[in-house]
């Protein structure tokens, strides 16, 4: 008789999870790929000199690209993997012109680059980039801290940046899609057709070359995203107003009018405020953030594609001792302490609510901490 286990275990047998998927979403993605990197390293032989190569590039690289805002997926092999989170917003004109930018200034540093590698005694590097826009699904390992994309997106920019030239910077074509409805291709950029990948289905797929139309003269070190610029000096100056409050208060609602004036109350309360227009986002937020960093959540309930229930269900597997309160206009809000019997009815508020209301309720739930 034979007792030993089936090697393949049903998914809800197996004990820990390596890799959780947090969400799902459309941003930009992109590969820096060295070309021939292989052939070069082979004819080194001290082991520091190969670490000193891929270091000076990938190091130099990482850094332009998180003055960008991007954020670096991994390294593999002699790639780097980047993608850009404010990429979720395809109709921003402002964060696609950074996103091009940042682009552009990866390819520019290469003159620098190969400075600092003539002056280790190394060979120059040639690379390539490749860009494209598309659903994602973002996850985060247990053993690292960075998010992992997955998909079909992330493979097809994989394939495109074979096709690439040397030294040039190529868009698939649901990036151009973007870039062309936005009209950044009239502006300071040139984007000529390189050819049609064949993905092995009924149509090609097409890539276009990115060009500026004019140089850069700043260094690309020293480039950055105008729209972080921006965003630093509005949270300089909302920190300034803010200052002796250290509480963190996380806004979720689709309701842009209820979202602004939410958000106004507590500000004005000397609160610190992140607000969110759906759940994904929200998430997506907290996860870059320690598990403890926000004292309250309030949410809507009714919200699309994740409601408000799913969001406080989705941020207690990340931290078990967050604080929820829900706010909504649905007349059967205070069933929810029925089958939700850890929610405590302090914790649910329904539109509309005062202002005096809403604070007291704020107050009430960050016990200890309220001022």
């Amino acid at each position: 008789m034979n007792t030993n286990e089936p090697d393949n275990l049903p998914l809800r047998d197996i004990p820990y999870e390596e890799v959780q998927f947090l969400s799902s979403g459309s941003y930009c993605v992109s590969f820096v790929d060295m070309v021939r990197s292989t052939q070069e390293i082979s004819q080194i032989n001290d082991a520091t000199k190969i670490r000193k190569y891929y270091s000076i590039f990938l190091n130099s690289l990482a850094v332009i690209a998180r003055n960008f805002g991007a954020k670096i997926v991994k390294n593999v092999g002699d790639s780097l993997i980047i993608y850009f989170p404010n990429s979720l917003d395809s109709t921003n004109k402002e964060i696609w012109s950074d996103i091009l930018e940042c682009l552009l200034a990866l390819m520019d540093a290469r003159s620098i680059i190969n400075t600092n590698l003539y002056q280790e005694g190394l060979s120059s590097v040639n690379y390539r980039i490749s860009a494209d826009y598309g659903k994602v699904e973002v996850a985060r390992s247990m053993s690292s801290k960075e998010d992992d994309l997955f998909g079909a997106t992330m493979n097809m920019c994989s394939k495109i940046n074979s096709f690439v030239p040397s030294n040039n910077i190529a868009l698939g074509g649901d990036m151009y899609q973007v870039i062309r409805y936005l009209h950044l291709d009239k502006g300071n950029y040139s984007l000529t057709e390189l050819g049609e990948y064949s993905t092995g289905h009924k149509f090609a797929y097409p890539v276009y070359i990115l060009k500026a139309k004019q140089s850069r003269p700043e260094s690309p070190f020293r480039r950055t995203s105008k729209l972080l610029i921006h965003n630093n000096l509005k949270n300089s100056i909302r920190s300034q107003k803010n200052k002796k409050s250290d509480i963190n208060i996380m806004l979720v609602d689709d309701e842009s009018a209820t979202l602004s004036t939410f958000q106004t109350i507590l500000v004005d309360e000397n609160y610190h405020v992140d607000a969110f227009r759906n759940g994904e986002d929200a998430i997506r937020n907290f996860v870059t953030v320690p598990s403890s960093h926000y004292d309250l959540i309030v949410s809507d309930v009714r919200m699309s594609p994740i409601n408000g229930l799913e969001l406080y269900n989705k941020l207690r597997e990340l931290s078990p001792s967050v604080k929820m309160i829900f706010v909504s206009a649905l007349d059967g809000l205070k069933e929810i302490v029925s089958i939700m019997p850890e929610i405590k009815q302090s914790q649910i508020l329904q539109k509309p609510v005062s202002k005096e209301r809403f604070v007291e309720a704020v107050k009430m739930n960050l016990g200890y901490h309220a001022t």
